[in-house]
């Protein structure tokens, strides 16, 4: 959870802010490159509170003497982003910095969320520049606790946050249902055939889910890329010759595409969940950077299984 927040009393003089905030949209267009970012979340008055010349973001995404391409890009930024319901309050983060006589906005959240929540700003002073900020979160009964959170802006290695932003992801799915109704947020390089929707329907158990979820972002991060197919990249495995000479065994392995088309599904993926051993049966579509999930189930019989 990235939460967005402009400082507007420290920038420093007339024209800072406009320099400021193309520094803040490059940003922004390095962190989507990268999709890191699920959501980015802020509170209405971010539109109200004067910049230190008076004028206002508002101001700025309508001012035509300002670059259009930079002022449609963070009106765009901000309407693709979640803006906080201030009538569903769960609890707030305190933090202000005396010096500017600023703080960022009371908004809501809730404390189980609080350990993946992080500071996006616009680098206007060193108080900003921090690589985390101490905080108080306030409770619905007013109790204040500490915490650090850390300071998105200054984080250069986006590997590790995709690793946190798929386990924030995974923390919030907790149903096969769940997991079906964001395929296509999670996964947009993956294509569910047929029966996956039944399989992933009858999806329960919160640790198996997890194993299936692992698998699937493998295969969306290597299919988003991959300009010729090669499963040693990501441990995954062709059926045997005694399998595609059996037809009763390549039956199995048969599956229908969303074009109404049946292909063999003989690339695979092995998971072992609680019960038992499980396989991703896959096709393969370099060409369209894609591939379409067959099967999600119990290991397909073989010749010696």
């Amino acid at each position: 959870m990235i939460y967005i927040s402009f400082n507007e009393a420290s920038l420093i003089d007339d024209d800072s802010y406009i320099i400021n905030l193309e520094n803040y949209y490059n940003m922004i267009k390095n962190i989507n490159k990268h999709k890191v970012v699920g959501n980015y979340y802020y509170t209405d008055k971010i539109y109200i509170i004067p910049f230190k010349n008076g004028s206002t973001l508002n101001d700025f995404l309508y001012d035509k003497r300002i670059d259009y391409d930079l002022r449609l890009g963070i009106k765009m930024h901000l309407d693709k982003s979640q803006k906080i319901d201030s009538n569903k309050f769960e609890g707030y983060i305190e933090y202000s910095n005396p010096k500017y006589n600023e703080y960022m906005d009371g908004f809501n959240i809730s404390i189980s969320k609080l350990e993946y929540f992080k500071i996006l700003n616009v680098l206007s002073c060193d108080e900003w520049k921090k690589s985390t900020f101490k905080v108080d979160y306030v409770n619905l009964d007013g109790v204040k606790t500490n915490y650090e959170i850390e300071n998105f802006s200054l984080i250069n290695d986006y590997s590790k946050l995709i690793d946190e932003n798929n386990l924030i992801i995974m923390s919030n799915i907790s149903s096969g249902i769940d997991l079906w109704n964001k395929r296509e947020e999670l996964f947009p390089n993956l294509f569910f055939c047929g029966i996956t929707k039944e399989q992933i329907y009858d999806l329960y158990d919160k640790s198996e889910i997890e194993a299936i979820i692992k698998k699937l972002f493998i295969l969306q991060d290597y299919f988003k890329s991959a300009d010729y197919y090669d499963g040693r990249k990501i441990s995954a495995r062709d059926e045997s010759d005694s399998v595609k000479n059996d037809d009763k065994l390549k039956q199995q392995r048969l599956f229908e595409l969303p074009n109404g088309e049946k292909k063999y599904f003989y690339e695979h993926i092995s998971l072992n969940t609680i019960s038992g051993a499980k396989r991703i049966h896959f096709l393969p579509c370099c060409s369209n950077k894609i591939a379409y999930i067959g099967y999600i189930g119990k290991h397909l019989k073989t010749a010696n299984f």
